[in-house]
């Protein structure tokens, strides 16, 4: 059984990886034994402009508000692109995904966003730590929960819409 952790940060990444003990490191991820450990940098994904969903919203008037299309979208950011390409690549390697975004609700978000736009459909884990120290990422690596259970706080994060 292969996993790909997704950190939120590169940072964490690094980490995550000298904990599970890197075999090799390649572009943008790093291989260790079995496991790989990737991250997000911020978010990857974003709202589009206005006139993504009706070209009467390019130019901004009272007539054409509120504006609240069918569905909202969200959708890579340019500079996202070959990110999100490597980390879908990766997900199809593996069986299961551990969110190891930040123990928060963007940090929730931002890769629960990664995998769904992947389309994964294996197991998919959460990596829970809120101090990086080695003690706390080993009890977090050894207490892996369902990432469903964390669901609701994805949903808080996507209510109030994109940070930053």
């Amino acid at each position: 059984m292969s996993r790909l952790f997704i950190a939120e940060k590169p940072s964490v990444a690094t980490e995550l990886a000298q904990l599970l003990g890197v075999t090799r490191r390649e572009r943008g991820f790093f291989v260790c034994g079995d496991d790989f450990v990737s991250s997000c940098f911020g978010h990857l994904y974003e709202m589009p402009k206005p006139e993504y969903y009706n070209a009467s919203y390019r130019e901004w008037s009272f007539a054409t508000l509120p504006i609240v299309p069918p569905a909202w979208v969200v959708l890579p950011k340019d500079d996202a692109r070959d990110r999100i390409k490597l980390l879908t690549q990766l997900m199809r390697e593996v069986s299961v995904v551990v969110n190891a975004g930040d123990p928060d609700n963007e940090g929730q978000l931002l890769v629960d966003e990664v995998i769904e736009h992947a389309k994964f459909r294996g197991q998919v884990l959460r990596f829970w730590s809120s101090a990086q120290d080695p003690a706390s990422l080993h009890a977090a690596m050894e207490n892996l929960r369902d990432n469903r259970d964390f669901a609701g706080m994805r949903d808080a994060a996507d209510a109030v819409g994109p940070i930053g």
